[in-house]
């Protein structure tokens, strides 16, 4: 029995870390739904491809729902569905799978459909309890989870493949897997050009809306008798964005402060922001990792801004937090430029893919002029940190017109002719009438007087910055 003050303390909706399994905490994906049903209906496969904890689970797990099917326009009442969650298959064997597959139709059949167990299990025992449902007035329906750990695993090999491709040719079932990359990219190499890839259209499930994602924030707590605010889930918004899954882990958390929070104990959203990051920290280290270079890169790109119209993958990157996380783990900041860089740099400018991927690539001066020009190759940034050097010499240059002794007119001359006329080391130092070592000092003092100018371009250009 729960005691007097733990029955008083509302009850936390957003406790769930896996996948879901209350259909009241299942919110959105309408469109999805829908399309997945139609290819239910009409006897047809699906590829649900997405990142990993977007809720490809948690949709396979609800789809035999019939609120959720009637919801959405349907009556699915005759489909036998089965979820089977093949992360464990990666080392297993096709008997394995037929084995488990067979049971479980066997277990889902109990009280709708009397079947008939095989005498041994292999390919033909599985086709014949299809063909039992089949004439039963059902459709299976097997919901595949993880399903790209069956492809990449050598041991299911083509024959496997084009056997369950010809079950689903005759009628005799619909596959809706979930994936977090498109089939035919996550295979092992016996199967690369398999037909059994040809039997799904794909879905791709990204972020929910806005509207989904409110839905997500508001109804649970309302529901649990401690609603949040419009400013607080705005503020929950603007940290994970419209991720399902970040939503559930800054809601709980927010929960929980609001759950103790009193006139004498304001609420901390500090503390609940720290609670937060630390939580999906493990998380997004591991969406980063996993992401290729490309991806990578753009993030790169994005996590210095908030005003990004269209971003690569919105479900990561329209959250305050992950944005810092990507900050944190690539030293984005304008304040990791050196004197000591600017000086390499210098001796490189012949080189665009150098300058394309140096540190100033990353300024937000740089991301302006890509953006505006439909640019994004290294050679391209490489091209334009030239171009953005040379302003900024120019803006160097004395509007006085003192002997050429002059610091000033020193320093810009130095930078000048390394930049403009290509001049090396040893050129320069004779034309300033000064010895080797004399002029790296001088070298270095003109490299730090260009970094505080282009520091004050950069941020003339913080409209488009994370602040």
């Amino acid at each position: 029995m729960p005691s007097d003050a733990e029955s008083l303390q509302p009850h936390n909706p957003y406790g769930s870390k896996g996948m879901l399994q209350n259909i009241d905490m299942f919110f959105g994906r309408t469109d999805v739904l829908r399309r997945t049903y139609a290819e239910i209906r009409d006897k047809q496969s699906l590829s649900l491809v997405g990142s990993r904890r977007i809720g490809k689970s948690s949709l396979l797990n609800m789809l035999p729902s019939p609120e959720l099917y009637q919801r959405s326009g349907y009556t699915l009442t005759r489909c036998l569905f089965v979820l089977i969650d093949l992360e464990e298959y990666i080392q297993e064997t096709c008997e394995d799978f037929f084995d488990f597959t067979i049971r479980q139709l066997l277990a889902q059949g109990q009280g709708k459909i009397s079947l008939t167990p095989p005498a041994e299990i292999n390919a033909d025992a599985f086709r014949d309890i299809l063909d039992q449902v089949q004439d039963a007035g059902y459709h299976t329906v097997l919901l595949l989870d993880e399903f790209d750990s069956v492809t990449i695993n050598p041991k299911f090999d083509f024959s496997f493949f084009s056997f369950l491709r010809a079950q689903a040719n005759a009628g005799r079932v619909s596959y809706i897997t979930a994936s977090k990359e498109h089939l035919d990219k996550v295979c092992h190499s016996d199967i690369h050009g398999s037909p059994f890839f040809n039997i799904f259209s794909t879905c791709e499930l990204g972020p929910l809306t806005k509207e989904e994602a409110l839905a997500l924030i508001n109804q649970p707590a309302e529901a649990a008798g401690l609603p949040f605010t419009q400013q607080e889930a705005d503020w929950i918004l603007k940290r994970v964005g419209c991720h399902p899954f970040f939503i559930q882990r800054a809601c709980y958390y927010l929960f929980e402060e609001k759950s103790i929070s009193t006139e004498d104990i304001p609420l901390n959203l500090k503390r609940v922001a720290r609670q937060i990051y630390l939580q999906l920290v493990p998380h997004f280290t591991y969406i980063w990792e996993h992401l290729n270079k490309t991806q990578q890169e753009q993030l790169r790109w994005e996590a210095l801004r908030i005003n990004v119209a269209q971003r690569l993958l919105p479900e990561f990157s329209a959250g305050l937090l992950f944005r810092s996380f990507v900050r944190n783990i690539c030293e984005i900041d304008l304040t990791s430029i050196t004197t000591d860089d600017l000086c390499t740099i210098m001796d490189k400018l012949d080189d665009l893919r150098f300058l394309g991927a140096s540190k100033l690539a990353y300024l937000n001066l740089i991301y302006i002029r890509l953006r505006e020009e439909e640019r994004t190759n290294v050679f391209a940034k490489g091209a334009i940190v030239d171009e953005l050097l040379q302003s900024a010499i120019e803006k160097m240059r004395p509007t006085h017109s003192l002997s050429e002794a002059n610091s000033e007119w020193r320093a810009y001359n130095i930078l000048n002719w390394y930049h403009k006329d290509k001049i090396h080391n040893d050129e320069v130092a004779a034309r300033l009438g000064i010895g080797l070592r004399h002029f790296y000092r001088e070298r270095r003092k003109a490299a730090h007087a260009l970094l505080q100018v282009l520091i004050k371009m950069e941020m003339a250009s913080k409209a488009d910055m994370e602040t």
